[in-house]
């Protein structure tokens, strides 16, 4: 599948980037700094920019799923996590970057969040 990452240079879009690679996606990263991108891939490919605003990204005709993680660790993935549009929290949730990149990938075959944002925790 054609991937395009927004934010693919930083800590987390990283792994997504690297994540999807591995899964053999054709991967976009949008980047600032194409420098800071530390991939070659055969199936990766750099733009270059700056973000634009989340209201874009949600009036565009693209396929999307914004991800809200709560705070970020630099752990491993462990695919044990959930994720709602709304999610009660206690105490200080958290979720792995790795974790992120999961739950980024598993919407391009799950379709719940769909043109939707969703919060993800531990």
């Amino acid at each position: 599948m054609k991937l395009f990452i927004l934010g693919a240079t930083g800590p987390t879009g990283l792994q997504i980037v690297r994540q999807a690679l591995a899964q053999g996606h054709q991967v976009t990263a949008f980047v600032r700094d194409p420098a800071r991108l530390p991939y070659t891939d055969k199936n990766l490919g750099v733009a270059t920019g700056s973000l634009p605003g989340e209201a874009l990204v949600r009036a565009s005709s693209l396929d999307w799923t914004i991800a809200y993680p709560t705070l970020l660790t630099n752990g491993p993935r462990t695919g044990n996590y959930r994720a709602a549009e709304r999610l009660e929290l206690k105490g200080m949730p958290r979720i792995s970057r790795a974790d992120v990149a999961d739950f980024v990938l598993r919407q391009l075959d799950d379709r719940a969040f769909l043109k939707k944002g969703a919060v993800i925790s531990n």
